[in-house]
């Protein structure tokens, strides 16, 4: 039972009047702060519009904190990309260097193996003439010596003149001089042509030590790449992976903003229905109106005063209803109205149901039209004419 102290007279009743705008004032510039939006700190029933808001919106901003985490992650792989990018340009313009000049030293390498195979067939070539040489002037010495010298005796028989002899012997004689001079150049021009071809071997060596050396280099420049390369896969496989991963945040984060804008619109939908009733809206309970909007009445105490909403006279135990959807914003007992349900229905429409037995609901429940919010007693009656129903605009208190 409510103490019938409350009610007894008219300065209380307009302090709960005031009171009640001022909770309702206090309501509606937090709803225009942004409050309504679902930033309180009263959590609701989970699946409430204004929970869902705050979860999807909550959802939102953690997608893209991570999203922006994921693209900064992508970036510098990205910058790491181009730094091995650029390490593997260098790598390659080195490797070109490498391989010209490689093939530089075996194009020299096979120069002086083809002038050694020259010098070699030359050699051969005139170790053969010297050879044919050598025999011709061991003929021509042992006729030489076999015909002897000109003398008294070679003179008498010969058929020819002694003149004639003295002009073949000379012949003869420059003739083999003439061969052992010719052997003599073979065998400079032999010892010439084995130089060059030691000092063409002795190159053609260096130069082979010089494509080892090389062809060792190329190799480590070689692997370095497929190091480099393997480095390069690696980064660009976890870029593609982020990349990857920004896309199915991106896409998860647009459902949510497309579930938030149904969410929203059910919400504007339900505001809009209930403004769409204003003036249709049902009783919040089985009863009979007592006292109507505006209409003056005079209460048990012979107090008379203007009603700002209608009171409704009912039986005890009636259950009192929602007359459309919404949240509740209060839910307790109220200094001169007793226990008090407040339900803004969105727009700056509240709903004001008051002089209950007991409340069934609790703050921050969203709710209905037709939810069960509390039940009638003798509360109601025993110094009034019934529950009291009002409908405010947060616009004018």
């Amino acid at each position: 039972m409510i103490s019938g102290q409350l009610y007894t007279s008219r300065q209380q009743r307009q302090l709960a009047r005031l009171l009640l705008a001022g909770l309702l004032f206090t309501v509606a510039t937090l709803a225009v702060a942004g409050s309504a939006d679902g930033a309180d700190d009263t959590e609701g029933d989970a699946d409430s519009p204004e929970v869902q808001i705050k979860n999807y919106r909550q959802g939102i901003l953690d997608l893209e904190s991570t999203i922006a985490v994921a693209r900064g992650e992508d970036n510098q792989f990205k910058r790491e990309e181009e730094e091995i990018l650029y390490e593997i340009r260098q790598i390659d313009s080195e490797l070109g260097e490498h391989q010209t000049k490689l093939r530089a030293l075996r194009n020299n390498l096979a120069c002086h193996r083809r002038a050694v195979a020259r010098l070699e067939k030359e050699s051969v070539r005139l170790k053969k003439l010297r050879s044919n040489e050598e025999k011709m002037l061991q003929q021509r010495v042992s006729a030489f010596y076999k015909m002897g010298r000109i003398g008294l005796l070679n003179a008498t028989f010969s058929n020819r003149s002694l003149p004639d002899l003295i002009t073949f012997s000379n012949a003869f004689e420059e003739l083999v001089q003439y061969d052992k001079k010719l052997i003599a150049a073979y065998e400079q021009t032999l010892e010439l042509q084995e130089k060059s071809r030691a000092s063409l071997e002795e190159m053609s060596v260096k130069i082979d030590g010089f494509i080892r050396k090389a062809a060792t280099e190329e190799k480590e420049v070689e692997q370095a790449r497929k190091e480099m390369s393997a480095v390069l896969k690696g980064v660009q496989g976890k870029r593609k992976l982020r990349r990857k991963t920004i896309r199915r945040l991106r896409r998860d984060s647009a459902r949510l903003s497309e579930a938030l804008a149904k969410v929203k619109d059910e919400l504007l939908r339900r505001e809009k229905a209930f403004l769409d009733n204003k003036g249709r809206l049902p009783m919040p309970a089985e009863g009979r109106v007592v006292t109507r909007f505006h209409q003056w009445q005079e209460n048990r105490f012979g107090e008379k005063e203007r009603c700002e909403g209608i009171e409704i006279e009912v039986a005890d135990g009636t259950p009192v209803h929602a007359v459309g959807g919404g949240k509740v914003i209060f839910a307790d007992y109220f200094e001169g109205l007793g226990n008090t349900v407040i339900i803004n229905h969105g727009s700056q429409f509240y709903s004001v149901t008051a002089r209950l037995e007991s409340i069934s609901v609790a703050v921050a429940r969203s709710i209905k039209a037709g939810t069960v919010i509390g039940i009638a007693g003798d509360a109601a009656t025993l110094f009034t004419n019934g529950i009291y129903f009002e409908i405010r605009n947060g616009e004018r208190q």
